[in-house]
């Protein structure tokens, strides 16, 4: 008599968890591709922003809506890089990288922090939109808001508990990104 000591693996029925983790790993990589080709043409195309995004360190996040910086992380949203065409990710990709460039993670202080962000938001997207590049719709900037420091446009804008959440002439969907402090200045919290 000869035992079989071969065992079957029990059958793996596709719980939603599986579905879900399945779904969640191929979006992943979608949003991973995007961002690659992304990258790869913005340090062809643009030797400026290429090398300021490849200081940046790439990585996905469930934390936020759409992408974010501290000034040493390029953080996004697969939801979101998936939902959008490849110019457009590079469009938001290079306002990441302006938000480095100009170092608003360092200088936004004891600033409130929406207002800060939609201060920043409005110079940097008038800045690009200038120059060519292809923001997603919706982007809060007035033409002039280039000509003007963050600083500026920040002490133009109502307090938060005022409506300073409004960012011009963006509309409601007008935040796509965000500036975060830079993790140095946070270790201490």
């Amino acid at each position: 008599m000869t035992s079989d000591t071969t065992t079957t693996p029990p059958a793996i029925s596709p719980t939603r968890s599986n579905l879900q983790t399945a779904k969640q790993g191929k979006l992943q990589s979608a949003a991973d591709a995007i961002i690659t080709k992304s990258v790869a043409a913005i340090v062809l195309d643009d030797p400026f922003y290429g090398y300021l995004l490849l200081r940046l360190r790439r990585a996905p996040s469930s934390q936020i809506n759409s992408m974010a910086t501290d000034g040493v992380h390029l953080l996004y949203s697969p939801d979101f890089v998936t939902s959008l065409p490849i110019q457009k990710v590079k469009g938001v990709i290079k306002h990441e990288i302006m938000h480095v460039a100009l170092m608003h993670n360092l200088r936004k202080g004891v600033r409130e922090h929406n207002k800060w962000n939609i201060a920043c938001d409005r110079v940097i997207n008038s800045m690009l939109t200038a120059n060519g590049v292809d923001l997603p719709q919706g982007v809060a900037f007035e033409p002039t808001d280039k000509d003007y420091s963050a600083e500026h446009i920040y002490n133009l804008l109502p307090p938060e508990e005022d409506g300073g959440e409004s960012g011009g002439s963006g509309g409601e969907d007008w935040n796509f990104g965000e500036v975060l402090d830079h993790p140095d200045l946070t270790e201490g919290d």
